[in-house]
């Protein structure tokens, strides 16, 4: 949908899921049906200068491996075990970003700033059973974030010099 300056794209998409897990003569089955909502806005506020925001929410599915119910060697006194219950964890993901170009002094600016919300992730339990470590796979019921922002700075000034400035800053909050 265009509005003058505005560009905005909303959308939605309808996912079903189904998995059928047989392994040692006994099934898991899991199915569940999931509303994943996006949206795009961009503001050219001129030609070389824009304002762009995403918003997303995505599955994130675990491998195979993470599944298995034997016990696998990894290496010495290092032993894994699959968990197949688990679940797929769900990301929201927000991003915004600020791009201007001036040709006149070859000025550059640009800003990017994300931050993410992850529930259900998967992690990595360790079990010490003697000098035997045990790590096997589950869901974790506190949310995971990260925040990032990063910018910039360039100009070029006489015939050959340019002169530029960054700066970024990182933020996260993991349970493990």
């Amino acid at each position: 949908m265009l509005l003058g300056k505005f560009t905005l794209n909303p959308g939605v998409s309808f996912h079903n899921y189904s998995m059928n897990n047989s392994q040692l003569g006994t099934d898991f089955k899991n199915s569940f049906t999931r509303v994943l909502p996006d949206f795009f806005a961009l503001w050219q506020i001129k030609k070389s200068q824009s304002l762009t925001y995403n918003f997303s929410f995505q599955n994130n599915f675990t491998d195979i491996n993470q599944l298995v119910m034997g016990t696998l060697l990894r290496s010495y006194s290092s032993l894994f075990r699959g968990n197949r219950e688990l679940e797929n964890s769900l990301s929201q993901v927000h991003s915004l970003r600020y791009f201007k170009y001036n040709m006149f002094n070859f000025e550059n600016i640009f800003a990017n700033a994300t931050y993410t919300r992850q529930v259900d992730a998967i992690k990595s339990r360790a079990i010490f059973n003697g000098i035997n470590q045990i790590s096997t796979p589950y869901n974790s019921n506190f949310a995971d974030e990260t925040f990032s922002a990063m910018g910039q700075y360039g100009r070029s000034f006489l015939k050959y010099y340019k002169a530029s400035f960054n700066a970024s800053f990182s933020w996260n909050k993991f349970y493990n």
